[in-house]
């Protein structure tokens, strides 16, 4: 099982948010941008809003850790979990196994891979809609198994 929400951060109220972990608090004094701020506190309300639709939501800050390489982890082992956030835009994979998820603004360097590695129909579809590939893990999931793009 792997689910992926995504949310606009750009008008996110940093004001109103409900307390935050103490890993996210951490990485918020690294980031100085206040947009950054606002998308990186958008992508730990998406794991608050994945968690709460999946049962496993309590009260107050999330219990969120990083390992020896530095990858997070919820303490209480509910899911292993990915978060992600670029160009006014955050999002968030859940999934019973580990699982990785990069969100990048689009760039033409970003345009430049998807010639590169996407089929005729894919680059028809994205220039369509990219949404509606944000909205399946599906589709990722092929990539990551067949073109391995990390």
């Amino acid at each position: 099982m792997i689910k992926i929400y995504w949310a606009d951060a750009e008008g996110l109220d940093l004001s109103a948010v409900p307390p935050l972990s103490e890993y996210r608090k951490n990485r918020l004094a690294a980031l100085v941008p206040e947009q950054a701020r606002r998308d990186s506190v958008c992508a730990e309300l998406l794991l608050r809003e994945a968690l709460r639709r999946e049962g496993f939501l309590s009260d107050g800050p999330l219990g969120i850790e990083a390992d020896a390489n530095g990858k997070p982890f919820l303490t209480n082992g509910a899911f292993f979990f990915n978060l992600t956030h670029s160009g006014h835009h955050a999002a968030c994979a859940i999934a019973d196994c580990p699982v990785g998820l990069d969100l990048q603004a689009p760039t033409t360097e970003a345009l430049r891979l998807a010639e590169r590695f996407f089929t005729e129909k894919e680059k028809e579809t994205l220039a369509k809609d990219i949404v509606k590939y944000v909205e399946t893990a599906e589709f990722e999931e092929y990539k990551e198994y067949n073109v391995h793009l990390y």
